[in-house]
C-alpha cells in the first residue's frame, strides 16, 4: 500500500456551476480570520431541504400547504451520520465532488469505510 493517497479534485468556483441540490460535496470556507476551511456540504435551492426542528432559522421557507418548513437556499453542512444540516455562515468560495470509492454506497452520495477484515 503507498504512503500517501493521492486524488485529483477540481475546484468548482461557485460563480461559475453549483451542484446539485442535495448532492454532498467539499467546499471550501473563507472564514473571518482569511482560513479557508473545508467542509461536507450541500447546495440547498428553495424548497429542496427540509429543516430540523433543532435549528430554527428566520430566513426558513414555511409552506402552507403542507405545514412544512424549509431551509432558506443557502450552503449547509452535511453530516455522514446526522439529519441536521447547519447553515454555513462564512463565505463559500469554490465546491468540489467527492472523491469516487469502491466503497460507494448505491443509496447515498457518502462514502462507507471497508468491513473489517478487508474487501
Amino acid at each position: 500500500m503507498p504512503d500517501k493517497l493521492v486524488v485529483p479534485v477540481e475546484l468548482i468556483p461557485i460563480e461559475s456551476a453549483l451542484p446539485p441540490p442535495g448532492k454532498p460535496v467539499f467546499v471550501g470556507v473563507l472564514e473571518q480570520n482569511g482560513a479557508i476551511l473545508v467542509l461536507r456540504a450541500q447546495y440547498a435551492a428553495e424548497r429542496t431541504l427540509l429543516q430540523a426542528d433543532e435549528c430554527l432559522d428566520e430566513d426558513a421557507v414555511y409552506d402552507e400547504d403542507t405545514g412544512e418548513l424549509w431551509c432558506a437556499p443557502g450552503w449547509y453542512e452535511t453530516n455522514e451520520y446526522e439529519d441536521i444540516h447547519w447553515r454555513i455562515e462564512g463565505t463559500v468560495l469554490w465546491w468540489a465532488r467527492l472523491p469516487e470509492s469502491m466503497y460507494q454506497r448505491p443509496d447515498a452520495d457518502t462514502v462507507a469505510p471497508p468491513a473489517a477484515g478487508g474487501a
